[in-house]
């Protein structure tokens, strides 16, 4: 059961065959009773001692190797997966030898690239404290669930993306996106139970040559993983974004947050959140408008919030004096929030 396991035998039997037959049992020593001395049981649970160190030593060492062949193998992957999204491939033929090499199946096949996402990735971060870290627990998950398997490999992008490219034999009769997703949901299972992580997963279309695959692993890349939730494993779309002109509902927004602040009503300010998310969620407009929306939004609530300070610190000032150069405490609130 353990192979590194040592053991000798103390026996009253000095008959050769005995002791022959511990040694074909990979016994290491064979002690008589009636001859026996402490000190050389000392010997031997030191010489014992010596040779489990030294074996712990050497798998070390090759434990250190195979991390160090992994990790410059996954920088092979990842140089290569970029490679093939951003750069022209002048000779099919070589590339998708390279893809074999990387333990793909090439000959007469189908292929279907998927990209996925980490989710909450500001809070993956923190647990794992660095990107290498990071990227080696979720390597590790999914090599344990596509290693072996000649139908998919996994290629990390970065530390939050990671692709993978899927490969079917043209002539099964099977659905290779029902494939592909059964495949991801496993991982995903698995960064759940193992890591506390979770993934969203966009499969795309099939791909029967090398400048196939490489468009559509570019137009994977896209604006798609902005509105899915958390964990979904959903088809590729074109992207459809409503009519609507965002920056009309501004000032409402804007009004009814700053109206939340000013009430210090945080047990509220979740549910307006949620609700504004729903409502673009509704409605959507491309990430980079509702980045803008945002980002002008905080900004402008957080002069607001400034400014708040500011007149409560006047106010507890004059309070102190007995003087006050303004008007009611009303009427300089709304004055401050007019000029801000």
């Amino acid at each position: 059961m353990n192979p590194n396991v040592r053991a000798a035998i103390l026996s009253c039997h000095s008959q050769f065959h005995y002791a022959q037959q511990a040694m074909k049992l990979k016994v290491q020593d064979y002690l008589l009773k009636d001859t026996f001395d402490p000190s050389e049981l000392h010997d031997l649970l030191r010489q014992f001692k010596a040779s489990l160190d030294e074996e712990r030593l050497t798998d070390r060492q090759r434990e250190q190797l195979r991390r160090m062949l992994d990790k410059n193998r996954e920088k092979m992957k990842e140089a290569f997966i970029r490679s093939a999204i951003h750069q022209p491939i002048p000779h099919p033929e070589a590339w998708l030898q390279e893809l074999k090499s990387f333990g793909l199946r090439t000959d007469d096949a189908v292929f279907l690239p998927v990209l996925a996402h980490v989710d909450r990735m500001q809070q993956a971060w923190k647990r794992f404290l660095t990107e290498d870290v990071l990227r080696y627990a979720i390597h590790n998950v999914i090599d344990e669930i596509t290693s072996g398997r000649p139908e998919v490999v996994h290629f990390s992008y970065s530390a939050r993306r990671s692709i993978f490219v899927f490969a079917f034999e043209r002539s099964l009769k099977i659905n290779p996106h029902d494939e592909a997703a059964a495949c991801v949901r496993e991982v995903l299972h698995h960064l759940r139970r193992s890591l506390k992580l979770s993934m969203s997963f966009i499969i795309g279309e099939r791909c029967a040559a090398p400048r196939e695959l490489q468009k559509e692993l570019a137009d994977l890349l896209g604006g798609q993983r902005f509105y899915l939730e958390e964990g979904a494993v959903v088809k590729k779309q074109p992207p459809t974004y409503a009519g609507i002109e965002l920056f009309r509902y501004y000032d409402r927004a804007k009004e009814e947050f700053r109206n939340t602040l000013l009430d210090r009503r945080a047990d509220v300010l979740p549910a307006v959140v949620r609700r504004w998310i729903g409502y673009i969620r509704d409605n959507p407009r491309p990430p980079e408008a509702i980045k803008d929306w945002v980002l002008k939004l905080a900004l402008d609530l957080k002069l607001k919030v400034h400014a708040m300070q500011y007149f409560q610190t006047t106010q507890a000032e004059e309070a102190c004096t007995g003087k006050s150069s303004r008007s009611t405490p009303c009427q300089s609130w709304k004055a401050g929030w007019s000029r801000t």
